[in-house]
């Protein structure tokens, strides 16, 4: 069993290849929650013609049979895990594999990385640290782990964030990336960017 979600596995891949990976959680549990679900609604709506159910019944059974099969779906399509893979003197590769094998990767080059920043998402109910890369000529953010809910702890972020900063730091000091941050995001008078 891997660390929890949040929790961080760091390895050589190869020689100067440094894998930061994250797990997904709660896959197997959500999967048996669903399954659960799925296969009581289905039992109740099979066993239906035989013994006359009330309409509310057959609804609720239904709506339990549904609402299974869609959190079992939901769970195996979360991603298993996902990585940032520091190529010293080459870039970033940011990996996301599902649970069903697929893997997705985005390669970004180490010359076109302007900086790498912990950035905070704002919902309704929370704020969520995130780890992002500011890639030359590009208005888009490249994000870290984009599909690991309910997000990864600052700590682990704060932890993957320096081995890409030192990565850069041939590359680009952090003075540098420093001004490419203040030039995308220029802070309010008086304010300046918070340490990380």
């Amino acid at each position: 069993m891997g660390p929890p979600l949040g929790g961080l596995e760091v390895r050589e891949r190869a020689p100067g290849a440094r894998e930061y990976r994250v797990r997904g959680g709660g896959g197997a549990a959500a999967r048996a929650a669903g399954a659960g679900a799925l296969g009581a609604g289905l039992l109740a709506l099979a066993l239906a013609p035989a013994t006359p159910l009330p309409a509310g019944a057959r609804a609720g059974a239904f709506l339990a049979a549904l609402a299974g099969g869609a959190i079992a779906l939901e769970a195996l399509l979360s991603p298993a895990a996902e990585s940032v893979v520091v190529f010293s003197g080459l870039g970033v590769q940011l990996e996301s594999r599902g649970r069903l094998g697929g893997v997705r990767r985005e390669f970004l080059e180490l010359e076109q990385i302007e900086a790498a920043v912990i950035n905070e998402g704002v919902t309704a109910t929370a704020v969520l640290p995130y780890l992002c890369f500011l890639v030359r000529g590009s208005e888009r953010l490249s994000v870290a782990f984009p599909d690991l809910r309910p997000g990864v702890s600052l700590k682990v972020l704060r932890e993957v964030r320096r081995g890409v900063c030192d990565a850069l730091e041939g590359v680009r000091s952090p003075e540098e990336q420093d001004a490419a941050v203040r030039s995308r995001w220029p802070a309010a008078p008086g304010e300046g960017l918070a340490a990380s």
